[in-house]
This record gives C-alpha cells, structure tokens and sequence, in this order.
C-alpha cells in the first residue's frame, strides 16, 4: 500500500489550510513530499504552478516551519494568533493534531486516510462528513 496515492492539493493563494487525519494517514510523508525530504515515485509537486522537486528543500520551505508541535496550550495560543495575523496574501498549509486551535485557523480542511483524500471541504462540511467522523473523529 503507498503511503500517498492520488493526492493532489489546490490551495488558493492567501488560503489558510489544514491536513488532518489519523495516525498512519500519510500526513508526514506528503509534507516530506513536498518538502523535498522523501523523493517522489510518480506525478508532479508544484508550488504556485512552478514544478520543484528539483528544488532543494530549503528553497522550497524556507516560508514554512511546524509552529504548533510540541507548544503548551498558551504557547499554542499565542502562536495560533501570530498564524491568524500573517497577512492574508501569505499561504498557509498545516498539520495539527490540537483540533480545536488548528479548526479556528482553517479556511479549508483536507482529510487524509491511508494515504488518500477522503474529504476536502470547509470546517463545517468535514465536521459534519460521516466519513471523517468514523476515521479521525471517533463518532
């Protein structure tokens, strides 16, 4: 089984956007995609429409860093208010676990489950998707 099959993210310029998904999803691996850090075995990784994976990974996110891991809950706080001030032309694309923190922070959320999309939608829709409930929610 690939750890990533088939995914393929359009994230709107300024979009704040969230992957979420349980354990073994394939959230690391399709950061470590597009980071540069794993070699792709098939397809393209573009960022705004420039093909990079030949770019070197600091070049590819040295806009981009973890900012929530391994934060206190006022650390977090205080963190989630620098992300919601970021000016709106800047993208952001995030992996959290603290649900409550990264939701209030979404404009879009992807779901990944082994290694595939099961839903993409607004903070609304993917809370109310049986689908995400039964594999990261636990309804």
């Amino acid at each position: 089984m690939p750890a990533i099959a088939d995914v393929s993210l359009d994230v709107a310029a300024g979009e704040r956007r969230l992957i979420i998904g349980p354990n073994g999803a394939g959230k690391t691996t399709l950061f470590n995609l597009l980071t540069g850090d794993l070699p792709r075995d098939a397809g393209t990784i573009e960022l705004f429409g420039e093909e990079v994976q030949r770019l070197s990974t600091w070049r590819r996110c040295h806009r981009g860093q973890a900012p929530l891991a391994g934060l206190s809950r006022e650390e977090r706080a205080q963190v989630k208010s620098l992300i919601a001030a970021i000016p709106r032309e800047t993208t952001v694309v995030m992996i959290e676990h603290d649900m409550d923190t990264a939701l209030d922070l979404a404009d879009r959320i992807t779901v990944l489950h082994y290694g595939s999309v099961i839903v993409e939608g607004t903070r609304a829709e993917v809370v109310a998707d049986p689908k995400t409930r039964e594999v990261y929610l636990g309804h």
